[in-house]
């Protein structure tokens, strides 16, 4: 029996090469694929705030209405057409008006609602007459991801379901 003489074990140069790049390759694709999933998720986030900021506009229009009613008092005083920007009511005992709708005539003049240094929206309310009973109020958030302009839009149709003051 005949033993090999050149019987050398261990990687050579190239099978060392080869290796290191694949385990490159590896680590490189995981770190891509962190990053990539940690931006979307921040973009998902501010669409996340956005919707809810716009559903939020909604909620404090319907909410001035139903005030209207229970206050005794035509149901749409306050909301003729125009666009509005809301504004909270910091006036002492002020329970039933924390939010008040500020018409604007301009863009320029909507504020900013900034959760931090990194996010900042703008939220409009547009209010329409659609018959003499109903308004359309439309709530429009834009917002910036990734250095485009983007926006989150809800709608619903407020009615005088209760026929005037109580």
């Amino acid at each position: 029996m005949q033993h090999a003489k050149n019987n050398k074990s261990g990687f050579t140069i190239l099978e060392t090469i080869i290796a290191i790049a694949v385990i490159s390759l590896v680590i490189t694709t995981v770190a891509e694929l962190v990053q990539s999933s940690t931006k979307i998720g921040g973009q998902s986030m501010q669409q996340f705030i956005a919707y809810h900021l716009a559903e939020e506009g909604l909620e404090i229009t319907r909410n001035l209405r139903d005030t209207n009613w229970l206050s005794n008092v035509k149901w749409r005083k306050g909301l003729d057409d125009g666009l509005y920007v809301i504004e909270e009511n910091l006036t002492i005992g002020a329970v039933n008006d924390k939010w008040t709708l500020r018409k604007i005539n301009s863009t320029d003049e909507i504020p900013k609602i900034s959760l931090n240094e990194n996010e900042n929206f703008k939220r409009t309310i547009e209010i329409k007459t659609k018959d003499e009973k109903s308004i359309l109020v439309k709530s429009n958030v834009d917002f910036t991801v990734s250095l485009k302009e983007q926006s989150a839009s809800l709608e619903t149709i407020l009615t005088n379901w209760k026929k005037g003051p109580l």
